[in-house]
Protein backbone atom coordinates (compact mmCIF):
# COMPACT_ATOMS: atom_id res chain seq x y z
CA UNK A 1 0.00 0.00 0.00
CA UNK A 2 1.58 3.55 -1.30
CA UNK A 3 1.80 6.10 0.91
CA UNK A 4 0.90 9.54 -0.24
CA UNK A 5 1.21 13.31 1.13
CA UNK A 6 -2.53 15.12 -0.08
CA UNK A 7 -1.52 19.06 0.30
CA UNK A 8 -4.53 21.50 0.92
CA UNK A 9 -1.83 24.18 0.91
CA UNK A 10 -3.00 25.76 4.54
CA UNK A 11 -1.17 28.89 5.22
CA UNK A 12 -0.58 29.19 9.27
CA UNK A 13 -0.76 32.35 10.54
CA UNK A 14 1.97 35.16 10.12
CA UNK A 15 3.11 33.39 6.87
CA UNK A 16 3.64 35.33 3.41
CA UNK A 17 2.05 33.56 0.89
CA UNK A 18 5.72 33.92 -0.82
CA UNK A 19 6.79 31.61 2.58
CA UNK A 20 4.38 29.58 2.23
CA UNK A 21 4.58 27.89 -1.16
CA UNK A 22 8.48 28.12 -0.66
CA UNK A 23 7.30 25.42 2.41
CA UNK A 24 5.04 23.74 0.11
CA UNK A 25 8.00 23.24 -2.60
CA UNK A 26 10.36 22.28 0.41
CA UNK A 27 7.98 19.51 1.56
CA UNK A 28 8.01 18.69 -1.73
CA UNK A 29 11.94 17.94 -2.15
CA UNK A 30 11.62 16.36 1.62
CA UNK A 31 8.50 13.76 0.65
CA UNK A 32 10.42 12.19 -2.01
CA UNK A 33 13.69 11.67 0.11
CA UNK A 34 11.07 10.07 2.91
CA UNK A 35 9.83 7.66 0.50
CA UNK A 36 6.44 8.86 -0.18
CA UNK A 37 4.66 7.56 -3.66
CA UNK A 38 2.98 10.62 -4.23
CA UNK A 39 1.96 14.16 -3.87
CA UNK A 40 -1.30 15.95 -4.38
CA UNK A 41 -2.34 19.13 -4.68
CA UNK A 42 -5.38 20.79 -3.67
CA UNK A 43 -7.73 23.54 -5.19
CA UNK A 44 -9.26 26.57 -3.07
CA UNK A 45 -9.91 30.14 -3.83
CA UNK A 46 -10.59 33.16 -2.30
CA UNK A 47 -9.19 32.76 1.17
CA UNK A 48 -6.04 33.62 2.41
CA UNK A 49 -6.06 30.58 4.84
CA UNK A 50 -4.45 28.39 1.22
CA UNK A 51 -2.05 29.33 -1.18
CA UNK A 52 -2.95 26.15 -3.32
CA UNK A 53 -5.58 28.10 -6.10
CA UNK A 54 -3.04 26.49 -9.19
CA UNK A 55 -2.84 22.65 -8.86
CA UNK A 56 -1.71 22.04 -11.94
CA UNK A 57 0.96 25.58 -12.07
CA UNK A 58 2.33 24.13 -8.60
CA UNK A 59 2.64 19.81 -10.32
CA UNK A 60 4.52 21.48 -12.42
CA UNK A 61 7.03 23.23 -9.92
CA UNK A 62 6.50 19.96 -7.54
CA UNK A 63 7.79 17.25 -11.14
CA UNK A 64 10.52 19.89 -12.37
CA UNK A 65 12.24 18.93 -8.52
CA UNK A 66 11.82 15.88 -7.90
CA UNK A 67 13.01 12.78 -10.04
CA UNK A 68 10.05 9.57 -8.79
CA UNK A 69 7.86 11.25 -6.79
CA UNK A 70 4.23 10.96 -8.28
CA UNK A 71 2.57 14.46 -8.48
CA UNK A 72 -0.65 15.85 -9.62
CA UNK A 73 -3.94 17.34 -8.90
CA UNK A 74 -6.34 16.46 -5.56
CA UNK A 75 -8.34 17.87 -7.34
CA UNK A 76 -8.94 20.10 -10.54
CA UNK A 77 -11.89 21.32 -9.83
CA UNK A 78 -13.30 20.98 -13.54
CA UNK A 79 -15.85 23.30 -13.71
CA UNK A 80 -12.97 26.40 -13.18
CA UNK A 81 -11.16 24.90 -16.36
CA UNK A 82 -12.29 23.99 -20.47
CA UNK A 83 -11.42 20.48 -20.73
CA UNK A 84 -9.28 21.42 -24.36
CA UNK A 85 -7.65 23.90 -21.80
CA UNK A 86 -6.78 21.30 -18.64
CA UNK A 87 -5.87 18.47 -20.92
CA UNK A 88 -3.21 20.55 -22.96
CA UNK A 89 -1.67 22.26 -19.62
CA UNK A 90 -1.47 18.68 -17.54
CA UNK A 91 -0.05 16.74 -20.64
CA UNK A 92 2.49 19.18 -21.15
CA UNK A 93 3.95 18.55 -17.48
CA UNK A 94 3.25 15.15 -18.35
CA UNK A 95 5.46 14.84 -21.55
CA UNK A 96 8.44 16.76 -19.46
CA UNK A 97 8.23 14.04 -17.04
CA UNK A 98 6.58 10.77 -18.19
CA UNK A 99 4.91 8.06 -16.19
CA UNK A 100 4.49 10.33 -12.69
CA UNK A 101 2.09 12.97 -13.45
CA UNK A 102 -1.75 12.33 -12.25
CA UNK A 103 -5.33 14.41 -13.32
CA UNK A 104 -7.21 14.37 -10.17
CA UNK A 105 -11.12 16.30 -11.27
CA UNK A 106 -13.73 16.54 -9.22
CA UNK A 107 -16.83 18.93 -8.99
CA UNK A 108 -16.08 21.27 -6.99
CA UNK A 109 -18.50 23.61 -4.62
CA UNK A 110 -20.02 25.51 -7.62
CA UNK A 111 -22.59 22.86 -8.41
CA UNK A 112 -24.37 24.01 -4.75
CA UNK A 113 -24.06 27.47 -5.52
CA UNK A 114 -27.43 29.77 -5.85
CA UNK A 115 -28.57 32.44 -7.80
CA UNK A 116 -26.13 35.66 -7.83
CA UNK A 117 -27.48 38.41 -5.29
CA UNK A 118 -27.28 41.90 -5.91
CA UNK A 119 -24.60 41.76 -3.47
CA UNK A 120 -22.25 39.44 -5.53
CA UNK A 121 -23.12 41.99 -8.59
CA UNK A 122 -22.09 44.93 -6.92
CA UNK A 123 -18.93 43.23 -5.19
CA UNK A 124 -18.01 42.74 -9.10
CA UNK A 125 -18.34 45.72 -10.40
CA UNK A 126 -16.47 47.07 -8.36
CA UNK A 127 -13.82 44.63 -8.98
CA UNK A 128 -13.08 47.67 -11.97
CA UNK A 129 -13.30 50.10 -9.44
CA UNK A 130 -10.11 49.50 -7.46
CA UNK A 131 -10.71 52.67 -5.20
CA UNK A 132 -14.05 52.27 -4.13
CA UNK A 133 -14.96 50.14 -0.83
CA UNK A 134 -15.12 46.86 0.13
CA UNK A 135 -18.87 45.26 0.27
CA UNK A 136 -19.92 43.63 2.84
CA UNK A 137 -20.84 39.97 1.93
CA UNK A 138 -23.05 37.05 3.21
CA UNK A 139 -21.56 33.60 4.04
CA UNK A 140 -23.18 31.71 1.15
CA UNK A 141 -21.66 34.33 -1.39
CA UNK A 142 -18.28 32.30 -1.49
CA UNK A 143 -19.52 29.95 -3.82
CA UNK A 144 -21.70 32.63 -6.04
CA UNK A 145 -18.66 34.40 -6.43
CA UNK A 146 -16.66 31.43 -7.63
CA UNK A 147 -19.25 30.50 -10.27
CA UNK A 148 -19.09 33.85 -11.39
CA UNK A 149 -15.15 34.49 -11.39
CA UNK A 150 -14.24 31.00 -11.90
CA UNK A 151 -16.92 28.68 -13.69
CA UNK A 152 -16.67 28.09 -17.84
CA UNK A 153 -17.99 24.76 -18.26
CA UNK A 154 -20.92 23.23 -16.24
CA UNK A 155 -20.83 22.49 -12.78
CA UNK A 156 -24.71 20.71 -13.00
CA UNK A 157 -24.30 16.77 -12.72
CA UNK A 158 -25.05 16.28 -16.07
CA UNK A 159 -22.77 18.79 -17.67
CA UNK A 160 -19.74 17.62 -14.82
CA UNK A 161 -20.32 14.26 -16.40
CA UNK A 162 -19.75 15.60 -20.33
CA UNK A 163 -16.98 17.29 -19.43
CA UNK A 164 -15.13 14.35 -17.54
CA UNK A 165 -16.22 12.86 -20.55
CA UNK A 166 -14.31 15.41 -22.69
CA UNK A 167 -11.01 15.44 -20.97
CA UNK A 168 -10.97 11.47 -21.70
CA UNK A 169 -11.89 11.48 -25.35
CA UNK A 170 -9.31 14.45 -25.49
CA UNK A 171 -6.20 12.40 -24.07
CA UNK A 172 -7.61 9.48 -26.13
CA UNK A 173 -8.17 10.70 -29.58
CA UNK A 174 -8.73 13.61 -32.16
CA UNK A 175 -11.58 15.95 -32.07
CA UNK A 176 -11.82 15.84 -36.20
CA UNK A 177 -10.19 15.37 -39.20
CA UNK A 178 -9.12 18.00 -41.45
CA UNK A 179 -7.67 17.17 -45.14
CA UNK A 180 -6.85 14.03 -43.65
CA UNK A 181 -4.63 15.37 -40.56
CA UNK A 182 -6.34 15.08 -37.17
CA UNK A 183 -7.17 18.18 -35.14
CA UNK A 184 -6.25 17.47 -31.40
CA UNK A 185 -4.73 18.53 -28.01
CA UNK A 186 -1.38 18.90 -28.55
CA UNK A 187 0.20 17.67 -26.04
CA UNK A 188 -2.50 16.16 -25.00
CA UNK A 189 -3.38 13.06 -27.28
CA UNK A 190 -1.51 9.55 -25.91
CA UNK A 191 -0.08 12.34 -23.22
CA UNK A 192 1.44 9.96 -20.59
CA UNK A 193 -1.05 11.11 -17.79
CA UNK A 194 -3.67 9.34 -15.59
CA UNK A 195 -6.66 10.77 -15.39
CA UNK A 196 -8.65 9.88 -11.13
CA UNK A 197 -12.13 11.10 -10.00
CA UNK A 198 -12.18 12.32 -6.70
CA UNK A 199 -15.65 11.48 -5.03
CA UNK A 200 -17.91 11.21 -1.97
CA UNK A 201 -18.07 7.79 -0.36
CA UNK A 202 -21.04 7.59 -2.35
CA UNK A 203 -22.02 4.24 -4.31
CA UNK A 204 -23.20 6.40 -7.61
CA UNK A 205 -19.60 8.27 -7.60
CA UNK A 206 -17.76 4.65 -6.94
CA UNK A 207 -19.67 3.59 -10.24
CA UNK A 208 -19.06 6.37 -12.71
CA UNK A 209 -15.51 5.81 -11.63
CA UNK A 210 -16.04 2.02 -12.54
CA UNK A 211 -17.35 1.99 -15.75
CA UNK A 212 -14.76 4.82 -16.56
CA UNK A 213 -12.26 2.95 -16.25
CA UNK A 214 -10.58 5.23 -13.57
CA UNK A 215 -9.20 4.96 -10.25
CA UNK A 216 -11.49 5.53 -7.39
CA UNK A 217 -10.72 7.67 -4.29
CA UNK A 218 -12.60 8.52 -0.86
CA UNK A 219 -12.25 11.63 -0.14
CA UNK A 220 -12.75 10.54 3.16
CA UNK A 221 -10.24 13.85 5.08
CA UNK A 222 -13.61 15.61 5.07
CA UNK A 223 -16.40 12.95 5.31
CA UNK A 224 -16.22 10.67 7.72
CA UNK A 225 -18.51 7.89 6.06
CA UNK A 226 -18.47 4.52 6.11
CA UNK A 227 -16.37 3.33 2.29
CA UNK A 228 -16.88 -0.22 2.27
CA UNK A 229 -19.93 -0.61 0.37
CA UNK A 230 -18.71 2.11 -2.24
CA UNK A 231 -15.48 0.31 -2.59
CA UNK A 232 -17.27 -2.90 -2.78
CA UNK A 233 -19.44 -1.55 -5.86
CA UNK A 234 -16.28 -0.12 -7.52
CA UNK A 235 -14.56 -2.79 -7.87
CA UNK A 236 -17.52 -5.18 -8.87
CA UNK A 237 -18.58 -2.39 -11.86
CA UNK A 238 -14.98 -1.68 -12.92
CA UNK A 239 -14.36 -1.88 -16.24
CA UNK A 240 -10.71 -2.19 -17.93
CA UNK A 241 -10.00 1.10 -20.01
CA UNK A 242 -6.94 2.47 -22.06
CA UNK A 243 -6.32 4.34 -18.77
CA UNK A 244 -6.32 1.52 -16.06
CA UNK A 245 -5.99 -2.27 -16.46
CA UNK A 246 -7.51 -2.91 -13.04
CA UNK A 247 -9.25 -1.30 -10.27
CA UNK A 248 -7.47 0.82 -8.09
CA UNK A 249 -8.75 2.10 -5.02
CA UNK A 250 -7.25 5.15 -2.69
CA UNK A 251 -8.54 6.73 0.54
CA UNK A 252 -7.76 10.46 2.04
CA UNK A 253 -7.54 10.62 5.97
CA UNK A 254 -5.98 13.23 8.17
CA UNK A 255 -3.62 12.59 10.68
CA UNK A 256 -1.11 14.06 12.97
CA UNK A 257 1.91 12.33 14.20
CA UNK A 258 4.24 13.51 16.53
CA UNK A 259 6.73 12.41 19.52
CA UNK A 260 4.38 12.03 21.83
CA UNK A 261 0.41 11.70 22.23
CA UNK A 262 0.44 15.20 24.02
CA UNK A 263 2.11 16.87 21.48
CA UNK A 264 -0.17 15.91 18.56
CA UNK A 265 -3.16 16.26 20.79
CA UNK A 266 -2.23 19.93 21.07
CA UNK A 267 -1.04 20.44 17.55
CA UNK A 268 -4.20 18.94 16.55
CA UNK A 269 -6.09 21.62 17.99
CA UNK A 270 -5.67 24.25 15.32
CA UNK A 271 -7.91 22.14 13.35
CA UNK A 272 -11.47 22.31 14.75
CA UNK A 273 -11.03 26.12 14.94
CA UNK A 274 -10.07 26.18 10.99
CA UNK A 275 -12.51 24.15 9.68
CA UNK A 276 -15.01 26.09 11.66
CA UNK A 277 -14.25 28.87 9.78
CA UNK A 278 -14.35 26.68 6.52
CA UNK A 279 -18.06 25.21 7.81
CA UNK A 280 -19.11 28.67 8.43
CA UNK A 281 -17.72 30.80 5.25
CA UNK A 282 -16.97 28.48 3.11
CA UNK A 283 -13.61 29.51 2.62
CA UNK A 284 -10.17 29.17 5.27
CA UNK A 285 -8.91 31.98 7.35
CA UNK A 286 -4.94 30.89 8.36
CA UNK A 287 -4.31 28.13 10.78
CA UNK A 288 -4.34 29.81 14.35
CA UNK A 289 -1.69 28.14 17.16
CA UNK A 290 -3.01 25.71 19.20
CA UNK A 291 -5.56 27.45 22.09
CA UNK A 292 -6.36 30.15 19.75
CA UNK A 293 -10.14 30.81 20.04
CA UNK A 294 -12.19 32.57 17.07
CA UNK A 295 -15.74 33.87 17.49
CA UNK A 296 -17.44 31.67 14.18
CA UNK A 297 -21.29 30.46 13.43
CA UNK A 298 -22.15 28.09 15.91
CA UNK A 299 -22.69 24.46 14.86
CA UNK A 300 -24.10 21.57 15.74
CA UNK A 301 -20.84 19.22 16.76
CA UNK A 302 -22.63 16.11 15.08
CA UNK A 303 -22.18 18.34 11.72
CA UNK A 304 -18.88 19.58 13.12
CA UNK A 305 -17.60 15.94 13.64
CA UNK A 306 -19.27 14.11 9.91
CA UNK A 307 -17.13 17.05 8.09
CA UNK A 308 -13.94 16.61 9.86
CA UNK A 309 -12.90 13.63 7.95
CA UNK A 310 -11.30 10.99 9.48
CA UNK A 311 -8.72 11.84 11.76
CA UNK A 312 -6.01 10.20 13.02
CA UNK A 313 -3.86 11.81 15.69
CA UNK A 314 -1.48 10.46 18.08
CA UNK A 315 2.62 9.18 18.72
CA UNK A 316 4.13 8.48 15.69
CA UNK A 317 4.41 5.02 15.57
CA UNK A 318 0.96 4.35 16.55
CA UNK A 319 -0.54 6.75 13.65
CA UNK A 320 0.90 5.05 11.01
CA UNK A 321 0.30 1.78 11.83
CA UNK A 322 -3.61 3.16 12.41
CA UNK A 323 -3.31 5.28 9.26
CA UNK A 324 -1.81 1.36 7.53
CA UNK A 325 -4.78 -0.56 9.29
CA UNK A 326 -7.53 2.10 8.01
CA UNK A 327 -6.02 1.22 4.47
CA UNK A 328 -5.71 -2.40 4.52
CA UNK A 329 -9.62 -2.10 6.10
CA UNK A 330 -10.99 -1.37 2.70
CA UNK A 331 -7.96 -3.06 0.66
CA UNK A 332 -6.42 0.34 -0.57
CA UNK A 333 -3.83 0.69 -2.98
CA UNK A 334 -2.79 4.27 -1.81
CA UNK A 335 -3.67 6.35 1.49
CA UNK A 336 -3.56 10.23 0.93
CA UNK A 337 -2.42 11.86 3.91
CA UNK A 338 -3.29 15.03 4.98
CA UNK A 339 -1.64 17.25 7.96
CA UNK A 340 -3.26 20.67 8.75
CA UNK A 341 -1.40 22.16 11.91
CA UNK A 342 0.20 25.19 12.78
CA UNK A 343 3.25 25.80 11.71
CA UNK A 344 5.34 24.93 8.60
CA UNK A 345 8.11 22.35 10.55
CA UNK A 346 5.08 21.03 12.47
CA UNK A 347 3.74 19.63 9.33
CA UNK A 348 6.83 18.58 7.76
CA UNK A 349 7.63 16.52 11.30
CA UNK A 350 4.48 14.94 11.23
CA UNK A 351 4.80 14.32 7.74
CA UNK A 352 8.38 13.06 8.32
CA UNK A 353 7.31 11.05 11.31
CA UNK A 354 4.79 9.11 9.58
CA UNK A 355 6.97 7.80 6.47
CA UNK A 356 9.35 7.06 9.17
CA UNK A 357 7.05 4.22 11.03
CA UNK A 358 5.23 3.28 7.76
CA UNK A 359 5.82 -0.67 7.59
CA UNK A 360 9.02 -1.40 5.79
CA UNK A 361 6.48 -4.29 3.63
CA UNK A 362 4.59 -1.37 2.19
CA UNK A 363 7.13 1.02 1.28
CA UNK A 364 8.07 1.47 -2.37
CA UNK A 365 9.92 -0.96 -3.95
CA UNK A 366 13.95 -1.40 -3.26
CA UNK A 367 14.60 -1.25 -7.37
CA UNK A 368 16.73 1.59 -8.37
CA UNK A 369 14.75 4.77 -8.11
CA UNK A 370 15.18 5.80 -11.73
CA UNK A 371 13.52 2.15 -12.63
CA UNK A 372 10.56 3.04 -10.54
CA UNK A 373 9.23 4.94 -12.94
CA UNK A 374 9.34 2.74 -16.08
CA UNK A 375 8.27 -0.36 -14.24
CA UNK A 376 8.36 -1.47 -10.22
CA UNK A 377 6.68 1.53 -8.48
CA UNK A 378 3.34 3.01 -9.50
CA UNK A 379 2.03 3.91 -12.85
CA UNK A 380 3.66 1.59 -16.07
CA UNK A 381 3.67 2.49 -18.97
CA UNK A 382 1.74 -0.16 -21.37
CA UNK A 383 3.74 -0.45 -25.12
CA UNK A 384 1.16 0.61 -28.30
CA UNK A 385 1.37 1.43 -31.30
CA UNK A 386 2.72 5.27 -31.80
CA UNK A 387 1.33 5.90 -34.64
CA UNK A 388 -2.16 5.77 -33.62
CA UNK A 389 -4.57 8.84 -33.35
CA UNK A 390 -7.91 7.01 -32.67
CA UNK A 391 -6.64 6.21 -28.89
CA UNK A 392 -4.29 6.96 -26.32
CA UNK A 393 -1.06 5.91 -27.15
CA UNK A 394 -0.40 4.53 -23.33
CA UNK A 395 -2.55 2.74 -21.39
CA UNK A 396 -1.56 2.17 -17.68
CA UNK A 397 -0.84 -0.60 -15.07
CA UNK A 398 -0.72 -0.02 -11.52
CA UNK A 399 0.79 -2.37 -10.13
Amino acid sequence: MRLSVFDLSAVSEGTTPREALRSVMNLVSLSEEWGYHGYWFGEHHLGRGRVGSAPIVLTALAAERTSTLHVGSAVAVLPHYRPLALVEQISTIAELHPGRVHLGIGKGLTHSAERSSERVSNALQLLREPGADLPDLGRADHPVLLRELLAVSPSDPEGYDQSVREVLSLLQRPIGVVDGRPLQAMPGLAAPVLPWLFASAGRESAVRSARLGLPFVVNNHVIDAPVEDAVTAYREAFVPSAFLTKPYVAVSVHAVAADTDAEARTLAESYPVWISGVLARGFSDTLSPSGTRREEAPFDPDRLRSSSGTRIIGEAAAVSERVHSFGQSIEADEVLVSTLVYGDRNKARSYELLAKHWPSTSRPSDAPRHDRLRSVDGVTPVSSDSQATNRVAHSYEIR
